[in-house]
């Protein structure tokens, strides 16, 4: 499955849920936990989707919810909490046509 294909399934709704699913993404590909914001930023310009207004707000927020953890200066990682959010929003998208 390719990126597309994978955000067709898991149908983040807000930024936060956009760097949950990037995020995962990245972990997996890459098989290290370290994410960065200048790489999802790459990611949504490579998807030709508008970076967020406020980045900064939007990972304070994913952080809040318990999805990312700070691991150093704009370096974070998903935990536990996010994993489980995110097999939910590929649970909810099971059935969903390709690219919907």
């Amino acid at each position: 499955m390719n990126l597309e294909e994978f955000l067709g399934q898991v149908a983040p709704k807000t930024f936060p849920e956009k760097i949950l699913a990037l995020g995962a993404w990245l972990a997996a590909r890459r098989d290290q936990p370290v994410i960065r914001p200048g790489d999802l930023k790459r990611l949504l310009v490579r998807l030709r989707q508008e970076p967020p207004a406020n980045p900064g707000r939007d990972f304070r927020q994913a952080k809040e919810l318990g999805w990312l953890m700070p691991l150093g200066h704009r370096e974070f990682a998903l935990t536990n909490a996010g994993w489980h959010q995110l097999a939910g929003m590929l649970a909810a998208g099971e059935g969903l046509p390709k690219g919907s």
